[in-house]
């Protein structure tokens, strides 16, 4: 029995957070320069990282 409750605790607290996350989830928010559609510019020293990220360093 205490097992039981601590399972329908545990889904009501699920549910809680589903239900409380939801608006957040559907919010189709991006970043403002994403807004318009064009590339941003992007600093070669990124770059540089992003590609040792692909080879490994």
């Amino acid at each position: 029995m205490k097992a039981f409750l601590v399972v329908i605790g545990l889904l009501v607290c699920l549910a809680g957070g589903l239900y409380a996350i939801t608006p957040m989830l559907k919010s189709n928010a991006k970043p403002k320069n994403w807004q318009d559609g064009e590339q941003t510019y992007v600093p070669a020293r990124l770059k540089n990282t992003m590609s040792g990220f692909k080879s490994g360093f």
